[in-house]
């Protein structure tokens, strides 16, 4: 049983074409935990060596929730962001001489939450090419962003109960004293998530609009979590020569990477498209369909690489 405890300070500047910028932004959360729960089973199986089995729930170690004040210069970017996911797991292992082991893990992923919350400019316009910067002839300013006039808070809520991934992992102890190990995700997990988006219009989009009726068939949400891989050298030092001495002390090095340029993008695809109808229309004249076009929210996130240092030493006899 065991957790993470994880601490991200994000900060936002918005500059605007002129050069000049707004006042920091800065992130309301604080500590997030990424509990985990482990156990594990092992023995000897005869003249096949040794095996185990083990069972397991957790979370990455990541900082899953987010969030800005609402009328902060970063809405329209991101409002609020939350994303759980959990891996259930089921792991087996071999080793066939005590200098050689293989593992293999089958995770059965589980988003039971992904909530983006972010605004967007609506100037709404019978003439479908009319936009904030292109309004139709005789239009007062559309879009002033920094009144809040044209904002529309759009919130998407989504989840996927199964997506399959795997772990597999080697150990090799070349000497009685060293171990050397190579272990990761060798193939990338897609999350295609569904659920509902609720668009909640501002003062100034509701003045524009007589008829607003939200999609009501749903929005999917798809991204790719990264293949990783970590490389392992550990050296222990017995509390005496005999072969099945305990440990006295152990220290151990891994060098990880993970492939996050996978992630090029949260990918938004909605079901079906919003009903309008603007003020000042004929009173016969039927809403108007407005499709919401898909939308990519661009990530662009680099690989990472990661040094980790550990060990563990017993001071008293066993």
């Amino acid at each position: 049983v065991g957790s993470n405890l994880v601490e991200e300070r994000l900060a936002y500047t918005r500059y605007y074409s002129d050069g000049t910028a707004a006042p920091l932004t800065e992130e309301q959360d604080g500590v997030f935990p990424a509990p985990l729960l482990m156990g594990a089973w092992g023995g000897s199986l005869g003249r096949f060596g040794r095996g185990g089995l083990g069972l397991g729930v957790y979370g990455p170690s990541a900082m899953g929730s987010v969030s800005f004040p609402d009328t902060a210069d970063s809405r329209y970017m991101l409002n609020e962001e939350q994303m759980l996911l959990v891996y259930y797991s089921f792991a087996a292992a071999w080793s066939p001489i005590p200098e050689l082991s293989f593992g293999l893990t089958l995770q059965w992923t589980h988003m039971p939450l992904t909530r983006y919350s972010m605004t967007i400019g609506s100037y709404f316009d019978a003439n479908p090419t009319a936009s904030c910067e292109k309004p139709s002839a005789g239009a007062p300013t559309p879009c002033d962003y920094d009144a809040d006039v044209y904002d529309t808070r759009t919130t998407i809520e989504a989840s996927q109960l199964f997506a399959p991934a795997i772990r597999a992992g080697v150990l090799w102890k070349p000497a009685p004293r060293w171990t050397l190990a190579l272990a990761g995700r060798p193939l990338p997990v897609d999350i295609d998530a569904r659920g509902t988006v609720e668009m909640t219009l501002s003062e100034g989009s509701k003045k524009q609009v007589e008829v607003f009726e939200q999609p009501d068939n749903g929005v999917s949400l798809r991204l790719t979590m990264p293949w990783t891989a970590t490389f392992g050298v550990r050296y222990a030092v017995p509390v005496t020569d005999a072969a099945d001495s305990p440990e006295r002390w152990d220290v151990e090095v891994d060098l990880g990477y993970e492939a996050w340029s996978s992630l090029d993008a949260f990918r938004l695809a909605f079901d079906g498209p919003v009903l309008l109808k603007l003020q000042g229309a004929k009173a016969d004249e039927a809403p108007f369909e407005q499709p919401v076009a898909p939308i990519d929210l661009r990530k662009d996130w680099r690989d990472i690489w990661s040094v980790h240092v550990g060990g563990a030493w017993q001071p008293m006899e066993p």
